[in-house]
């Protein structure tokens, strides 16, 4: 099994009865505005990392970016952390499940977000093993083609 990191970008993230989200205005692909430069309230990411339960973090720092600028760097895997991981594996339910997964997920808030011309706005892991890239919420400018 593969390490992954799976983003959703979307509006507002509401935390609800039960310790549950509810995720407002999910975007798929891409981000439209009919003209520039707009300041938006706020862009959510909600970030989820995976890895096999063998092949815990040594290293993950998460690092969201807008083009070539870092908007966010966040170092999330430290002596405690290791600590929670060993000890999911060690006492965690269903130990002999080989599809058992370790997951580190976060909800990561731009606020104000401001928009002055087309952009990319991206997630990217950097681990022990290498970079694993989140799929990137393109920013276009206008008005979008199948809009009437």
């Amino acid at each position: 099994m593969n390490r992954y990191i799976h983003t959703i970008y979307c509006d507002d993230v509401r935390l609800e009865v039960g310790n549950k989200q509810s995720l407002m205005g999910i975007y798929a692909s891409e981000l439209w505005v009919s003209d520039c430069p707009v300041m938006l309230p706020k862009i959510c990411i909600v970030v989820n990392v995976s890895t096999p339960v063998d092949q815990p973090f040594k290293k993950l720092i998460l690092r969201i970016t807008k083009d070539d600028e870092v908007l966010i760097e966040a170092p999330l895997i430290g002596d405690q952390q290791q600590d929670i991981q060993q000890g999911f594996i060690e006492n965690g339910n269903e130990q002999d499940d080989p599809d058992r997964r370790i997951a580190i997920v976060g909800t990561f808030v731009l606020s104000p977000f401001n928009i002055e011309k087309n952009s990319v706005l991206r997630v990217l892991a950097d681990t022990e093993i290498g970079e694993l890239k989140g799929s990137p919420l393109k920013i276009k400018i206008g008005q979008h083609p199948l809009a009437v």
